[in-house]
């Protein structure tokens, strides 16, 4: 047998080969580790991605919400201002027929726009308030028929109010109830 083939020199301690075997399990090692932390930032990454389109779900919902409110304040804001200003000119000094027919024309043009933008049940009343403007402010007929046409107007726009709040208040539970994580 030659020197190198022989079953005792099999069993010589060669510390190259453990050398080998060693940096075999640390780049082993090496790898998991390495592994490990490309899948935690991965998965990191992932749920964060998620978090962030969760978020701007909820604040698109919350911005939706925040127009459809400030659209419809705004025409309620023209339509009330309108109302207000026809009231009042009843009792003005300068009252004519020509700039009672102007308020009106404007309580009811700004009335039809509520009912654009307000939802079933609130445009519903509008629409009454505004019929009841309609015939209170008609010509004709006798004092008992237009003191009755007054008092249907005042009890629409009694109603209205309510109705209004109870929309704001519902603009505050749909924001409560956009997605969140």
């Amino acid at each position: 047998m030659t020197a190198n083939t022989s079953p005792a020199h099999d069993r010589v301690y060669h510390p190259e080969r453990l050398l080998n075997v060693n940096n075999f399990v640390v780049a082993f090692l090496t790898a998991i580790v390495t592994l490990i932390g490309i899948c935690s930032t991965n998965f990191i990454a992932l749920k964060a991605s998620d978090q962030s389109a969760h978020l701007k779900e909820r604040q698109a919902c919350i911005k939706r919400l925040d127009d459809q409110e400030a659209s419809l304040r705004k025409q309620v804001d023209t339509f009330l201002g309108s109302l207000g200003a026809m009231v009042s000119y009843s009792e003005s000094p300068d009252f004519s027929f020509a700039g009672a027919a102007q308020r009106y024309e404007s309580v009811v043009k700004s009335g039809y726009s509520v009912m654009a933008f307000a939802p079933e049940d609130l445009a519903k009343q509008t629409m009454k308030l505004t019929v009841a403007v309609t015939k209170a402010t008609s010509a004709g007929g006798s004092r008992d028929d237009a003191d009755e046409r007054l008092r249907a107007f005042q009890s629409e726009m009694r109603k209205w109010p309510t109705l209004y709040f109870q929309q704001m208040a519902t603009f505050d539970k749909k924001r409560n109830n956009c997605p969140s994580n």
